[in-house]
């Protein structure tokens, strides 16, 4: 009931209830207790209301939810480490025949953080079956590493090469007449010509990679 119409009813009842006479003590008490009661009827009345409850929120994913989601990262797990050693297959069977490799690509930076890595075997196998020692170089007593940079394009194939550095040193005695710097520039040229050769994987656009080409002697 609302606050107004409670007070209303009060004053009925009141003014039914006292004879039309000049304002007494009495008159004053009983008008007080009945003001004091009204604020208390309505708050009973507030109280007695009902008030639907809040919808509890979504609980968490059931544990059978929870088994689906472990089950299917456990077999995208599984068809990663297929088709992982499927194409490990397939490079092993291209060197056997003597076809280029297809190597993946970031292969210059994976060389950067270890000296050997399975999954690049096929760089080191190509370099190592393939790479020549010039010459001049071996006259020369000469050794060393040359690092070159490789444009892939987006079909694979290595369409630019350039020397960014190289480790160059005698490590030998050279022969009488030997020019070391005819044999430095064979080894680079060399190294160039070599990388021409390697495949890498498709990719949407131009990739460049940083790979060394070491040369030891036997």
């Amino acid at each position: 009931m609302p606050f107004q119409t409670t007070l209303t009813s009060a004053k009925v009842m009141l003014s039914e209830a006292l004879p039309a006479t000049p304002p007494s003590p009495i008159r004053f008490v009983l008008v007080g207790a009945l003001l004091l009661a009204a604020p208390a009827c309505f708050a009973q009345n507030s109280f007695n209301r009902w008030v639907p409850p809040t919808p509890a929120s979504a609980s968490e994913p059931t544990t059978v939810r929870r088994g689906s989601v472990a089950l299917k990262a456990k077999a995208r797990e599984e068809e990663k480490a297929k088709s992982v050693a499927e194409r490990r297959e397939k490079d092993s069977l291209q060197l056997a025949s003597g076809q280029s490799v297809t190597l993946r690509r970031g292969l210059g930076q994976r060389l950067r953080q270890t000296s050997y890595s399975k999954e690049d075997a096929g760089f080191y196998d190509f370099t190592w079956e393939h790479l020549q020692y010039p010459p001049t170089a071996l006259r020369a007593g000469l050794t060393g590493q040359v690092m070159v940079r490789l444009e892939v394009g987006p079909d694979g194939d290595v369409t630019n090469t350039v020397i960014t550095s190289d480790d160059i040193h005698q490590s030998g005695k050279p022969e009488k007449g030997a020019s070391a710097t005819a044999g430095r520039e064979a080894m680079r040229s060399n190294a160039q010509k070599l990388l021409y050769g390697l495949r890498f994987e498709p990719a949407p656009s131009t990739t460049q990679e940083e790979v060394p080409v070491r040369y030891v002697m036997q």
